[in-house]
């Protein structure tokens, strides 16, 4: 009987092995292409050089398309903190009304295709634009495009992390028992201490869930830095595409690849020790 278990354990463990093989294999082979020296466009002679890595950071360029990507990416996790933990709260602890309207829109924008929602930011950011028909309503002359700045960028992003960060957060928060919450209203705490001292603490593993999640979402981020950002505001994901689309530079372009994982891997460790340490405190 537990030959039997286990054996369908195993079979069951099958397809989860083969796809994360499939993924490992992809990393091993970027990284092994990596090393390789660029010929010319679309040909690279196998070898073993470090001559991608030092290029990428020995060119001032390049080390400002990381240092942007890394800024907006945390910047963007931030904001959609901030904006994603109410929502998510009120649809848990809000009113029925409240949890119908929270939850239908975040679901609007999460089942909207993402083309669609950065075209619909690019009319509201551009010269004719919601925004500078709202300045212009109120007496402050404006016709600036907003596009090609790292504010449009920032600004796409956390509408579309925005979702992530609510689900994330929603089972967590749902999952706090409710009757602690009264507890602690019970001895005295009005509801700013009560959602300070319990609420808050409880759901911290999703909160981090939530930010680790936008994190690698805002890192990898191509369409919106592309559709928002434009040549003014590249992100590493634009770079490793105009390397494989345009340079043909399948070395380099991998070499950029394998150091957006790395520093990506090496800032979630930071955050994860962080974080738990803060929480032993």
């Amino acid at each position: 009987m537990i030959g039997n278990k286990r054996a369908n354990i195993l079979l069951l463990l099958i397809p989860t092995l083969a796809i994360m093989a499939f993924f490992l294999l992809s990393i091993l082979a970027i990284a092994r292409d990596s090393f390789n020296k660029f010929v010319s466009p679309g040909i690279m002679e196998p070898a073993f050089t470090l001559e991608n890595y030092l290029m990428f950071f020995t060119t001032p360029a390049y080390l400002n398309v990381l240092y942007r990507t890394i800024r907006i990416s945390l910047v963007s996790t931030a904001l959609s903190l901030i904006i994603g933990y109410p929502l998510a709260y009120y649809i848990v602890r809000g009113s029925p009304l409240i949890r119908r309207v929270c939850t239908s829109v975040t679901l609007f924008s999460f089942l909207t295709s993402i083309l669609v929602r950065v075209f619909a930011w690019r009319i509201i950011l551009g010269r004719t634009g919601l925004v500078n028909r709202v300045l212009n309503a109120f007496g402050i002359p404006s016709s600036a495009s907003y596009l090609g700045t790292e504010l449009a960028v920032t600004i796409g992003l956390v509408y579309f992390l925005i979702p992530f960060v609510v689900f994330t957060l929603v089972g967590v928060i749902d999952k706090i028992p409710i009757e602690l919450e009264q507890a602690a209203k019970t001895l005295g705490a009005n509801e700013i201490i009560t959602f300070l001292k319990v609420t808050l603490p409880l759901s911290t593993p999703g909160i981090m869930a939530a930010s680790l999640i936008s994190y690698c979402l805002g890192m990898s981020a191509f369409i919106i830095p592309l559709l928002l950002g434009g040549d003014q505001v590249k992100m590493l994901a634009n770079i490793i595409y105009d390397q494989c689309m345009f340079v043909v530079n399948y070395p380099f372009a991998s070499a950029a690849a394998i150091i957006l994982l790395v520093i990506s891997l090496v800032i979630i460790v930071v955050y994860q020790k962080i974080v738990t340490r803060g929480l032993k405190y």
